[in-house]
């Protein structure tokens, strides 16, 4: 719920109060683009009126423009006017920053509004709505979080275990690598002693022919 002051006044044509006036039917018909005309041409007439600056802020609000809103609520909060007209603006504060999506600042808004006015039941009721939507977004931050942690030690795990396999398949190529080797070796290795001992052997047969050659003597 947000509060407009609406008040009556005598219809004095032009003056700061009748223009005010004229901007609340229109705000009550939702011309809020109208209301905001009637409201800035009532405060360039008498700028101290607060409530006209509250009122301002109110049709603000509902066009989204929210900044301008909030400057006009802290105006009326740090201004000496009535206790009523401060806690109304503390409480549209609220509002106004519970739809910019400031969640604590909205809450301090609200107990602000409710220790001038501990009756206001709408500040109660907004609080404990801000307060329950706060746990929730911290909650969704916290599980989002959390899974983002668990996305992480997964891909962490994932990368870990490639790298693993990858270092294991490397050392069984290694492996494959160094006995390939190594019996290539030995396969050179008989192979030169296999050519050593033919060698040797038709050594041995040649010399052993020799010895069987007969000596024939001239005639």
């Amino acid at each position: 719920m947000f509060n407009l002051l609406l008040f009556v006044v005598p219809m004095l044509f032009g003056s700061p109060r009748d223009l005010n006036e004229h901007g609340n039917k229109l705000y009550n018909k939702k011309d809020y683009g109208g209301a905001l005309e009637k409201y800035k041409s009532a405060q360039v007439k008498d700028p101290r009126l607060m409530v006209i600056d509250y009122n301002m802020g109110c049709a603000r609000y509902k066009v989204d423009s929210l900044e301008y809103a909030m400057t006009l609520f802290t105006k009326i909060m740090a201004s000496l006017e009535s206790k009523g007209l401060k806690e109304k603006a503390c409480y549209n504060m609220g509002n106004t920053l519970f739809k910019s999506g400031n969640l604590e600042l909205a809450i301090e808004s609200y107990k602000q509004a409710l220790r001038m006015d501990p009756d206001d039941k709408d500040a109660k009721i907004n609080l404990e709505f801000a307060q329950k939507m706060l746990e929730q977004q911290k909650q969704q931050q916290k599980d989002k979080k959390d899974q983002d942690k668990q996305n992480q030690d997964k891909k962490q795990n994932q990368q870990q275990k490639e790298q693993q396999n990858k270092q294991d398949k490397q050392q069984q190529q290694d492996k494959q690598n160094q006995e390939q080797q190594k019996q290539n070796a030995q396969n050179i290795l008989k192979s030169l002693e296999q050519d050593e001992k033919d060698a040797k052997q038709k050594s041995q047969q040649k010399n052993a022919k020799v010895g069987q050659i007969k000596i024939f003597k001239d005639w």
